[in-house]
């Protein structure tokens, strides 16, 4: 596979520009095509807990000869989800499907304005991101097992996001 160009985020780090999704694929084959996507180059993995296949996802990661510092993986925050504990607690919930100690980038799925829980939860996300202690996002080891992720957006939300 050619290199794939890499997005700038404002803090530094950087995102591989082409990704694979698996929106749709079923856990139990999402460890089998991700491993093929690993193995054919792609470094960008991106789930979210709303497609219930973050499991299949992990299982590939572990069983990749890539190492996982190596690879970049994004989940992403459910609907159901949103608020300020319940999005800590999602994490926490996507980090132990995945089997692993960090996600490098955690979205909020769909700002669903009506349920008015994303300010909350993007407080959520930030605190989060806040209580990282490395550049991928674990925390120290004296910390709880359940690392939290970094986001790709600044501190402050701007109302044209969540439209």
């Amino acid at each position: 596979m050619t290199a794939v160009p890499a997005l700038p985020f404002h803090d530094g780090r950087s995102v591989p520009q082409l990704g694979y999704g698996v929106w749709q694929v079923e856990d139990e084959v999402a460890a089998d095509v991700v491993r093929q996507a690993i193995d054919a180059g792609y470094r960008h993995i991106d789930t979210a807990a709303g497609y219930q296949n973050e499991g299949g996802v992990g299982r590939a990661v572990k069983a990749a000869d890539v190492p996982r510092e190596d690879l970049f993986i994004t989940t992403k925050l459910a609907n159901g989800d949103q608020g300020f504990d319940s999005a800590k607690a999602a994490l926490d919930a996507s980090l132990e499907k995945l089997d692993t100690d960090y996600v490098d980038l955690y979205l909020i799925h769909w700002a669903s304005p009506q349920r008015g829980k994303y300010l909350e939860s993007w407080k959520a996300l930030i605190e989060l991101q806040q209580s990282s202690c490395s550049r991928r996002g674990r925390r120290s080891p004296s910390a709880s097992r359940t690392s939290r992720s970094r986001s790709s957006r600044r501190s402050s939300p701007r109302p044209e996001w969540f439209r």
